[in-house]
């Protein structure tokens, strides 16, 4: 029973970060990409100290501590996030569900300059090239869509630039967080932040994006709520429950069905176009991203992989 319980648990991980590219893609054609986000954490924000209530986890009250923990929240949490949103106004759900899953690339090269145990191996080097142009491949779509004008092409160039640097974002949280962080609990590390970033796209909405328009259709609302208390708070104690369980190699695999769940739904479900560059880039994101991942896992490195949320 143990067993199917874990096994059930990453599924539904899989499941629901791998469902909120195709969430943000619904709820982003009705509301701002900062406003959007703002809700969102709203919802996380309540779940994730419920948590924090429930499990009696003690929070730091130090400004050293805390000062570092909001500024996770905003490169990890608020920044990324209202990138993937305004760059899902204009590409497909799919194709960000693609470029996310490339965060352990940027994650390589930043930590092989900021942390001494992590270094570049030939068999990395190999990985990070096939996934960059495996991005590249995924890049050029939009530039040889001969269908498009010039200003829809370069509106899917930036809105693809956006979830590459969103996946930058994470990659710099997580080589900040493994540089930072030692004893603070991983409930803390997701509550805090969160609630900072919150506070950070409330306030970003307010002054770029007033006035605001909350009125909401019902589909909307349900799926803020899901990325909300699904996708970042229950999501975040299944991780944990997981990491305890499998340990942190074995649940990190959870980020390689979270592209193919994001590409299928966004076919399956918004009709998005399938065509062989995306599906070769795709591979070559994924193995780039294993084989960036594979040699370190053998030597018993901790991964820095970091599952999008």
């Amino acid at each position: 029973m143990g067993q199917l319980k874990e096994w059930g648990i990453f599924l539904f991980l899989s499941t629901v970060w791998g469902s909120s590219f195709l969430l943000i893609k619904i709820a982003v054609a009705e509301l701002s990409p900062m406003a959007l986000v703002a809700v969102r954490l709203f919802f996380a924000t309540i779940g994730l100290w419920l948590i924090v209530a429930i499990t009696r986890v003690r929070v730091p009250t130090d400004f050293g501590t805390l000062s570092k923990l909001v500024f996770l929240g905003v490169i990890n949490t608020a920044i990324p996030f209202t990138l993937i949103a305004f760059g899902e106004q204009h590409i497909d759900s799919g194709v960000a569900s693609i470029l996310n899953s490339g965060t352990p690339l940027f994650a390589l090269v930043l930590a092989h300059l900021f942390l001494p145990d992590e270094r570049i191996t030939p068999a990395k080097l190999i990985g990070l090239m096939m996934g960059f142009g495996g991005v590249v491949l995924i890049f050029s779509r939009g530039l040889g869509a001969s269908f498009l004008d010039a200003a829809s092409s370069q509106l899917i160039l930036i809105g693809q630039a956006a979830v590459l640097a969103a996946s930058a974002c994470y990659a710099i949280g997580a080589v900040y967080t493994r540089r930072t962080f030692r004893g603070v609990h991983a409930i803390v590390l997701a509550a805090v932040p969160i609630t900072a970033a919150f506070v950070t796209t409330t306030a970003g909405a307010l002054v770029f994006e007033s006035p605001i328009d909350l009125r909401i259709s019902l589909q909307v609302l349900g799926a803020l709520l899901v990325l909300g208390f699904l996708g970042v708070s229950a999501a975040h104690i299944g991780f944990f429950h997981l990491i305890n369980e499998w340990g942190a190699t074995r649940t990190t695999l959870v980020t390689y069905l979270i592209p193919v769940v994001g590409l299928t739904l966004g076919v399956l479900i918004l009709d998005e176009p399938l065509d062989w560059r995306l599906i070769a880039g795709f591979v070559a994101v994924i193995s780039g991203v294993y084989l960036v991942n594979r040699r370190s896992r053998r030597a018993g490195q901790p991964s820095l992989e970091q599952p999008a949320k």
